[in-house]
């Protein structure tokens, strides 16, 4: 894989995105800070984890984990977009394409750490919200929606590529 080394300057769009995904992990932190005290000792957990119990509970320190995972992934994604060679292309990629496809990819991940991002902003949100007593199944309505967002933001992508994917002249 001989594919040219270039450096992107970061574009308006891009840093914007990026205060947006740090926003947002401040903001679940901030949110679950706010209210940790006052949640009952056992919480409605809306995602799988391996101490939740039969009845979809488990202690209110597992939502800890929320902001833990998104803040691994976020560092983890502002990572890789540093090195947008080594990534997986439909294409090849040449001198000319290169900053094209480049420029593609780090925005497609940029959007893809808003969307986990907005996800563990909502799953906290739901589980502070169920542990309140204020709302109760707004999981059902959220999760598909983040689900088809998180899968289809991908798929645009890769079409988009694969489609109209010729470098700018």
């Amino acid at each position: 894989m001989n594919r040219p080394k270039i450096t992107l300057p970061k574009t308006t769009l891009d840093i914007v995105l990026e205060w947006v995904t740090w926003g947002l992990l401040l903001g679940t932190v901030i949110l679950l800070g706010s209210y940790y005290s006052g949640l009952p000792e056992k919480v409605a957990i809306p995602f799988n984890w391996p101490s939740k119990d039969q009845n979809g509970f488990g202690t209110k320190d597992i939502l800890w984990s929320s902001p833990l995972i998104n803040g691994i992934i976020i560092i983890g994604i502002h990572q890789l977009n540093r090195y947008p060679w080594v990534f997986n292309y439909p294409t090849t990629i040449t001198k000319e394409n290169a900053a094209y496809h480049y420029e593609q990819a780090t925005l497609l991940l940029r959007l893809l750490n808003v969307v986990i991002g907005f996800l563990c902003f909502g799953l906290t949100l739901v589980a502070v919200l169920e542990a309140m007593g204020i709302v109760q199944g707004l999981d059902r309505y959220i999760l598909p929606f983040f689900l088809s967002v998180l899968f289809g933001l991908p798929l645009f992508y890769l079409l988009k590529l694969l489609l109209y994917g010729k470098p700018k002249k």
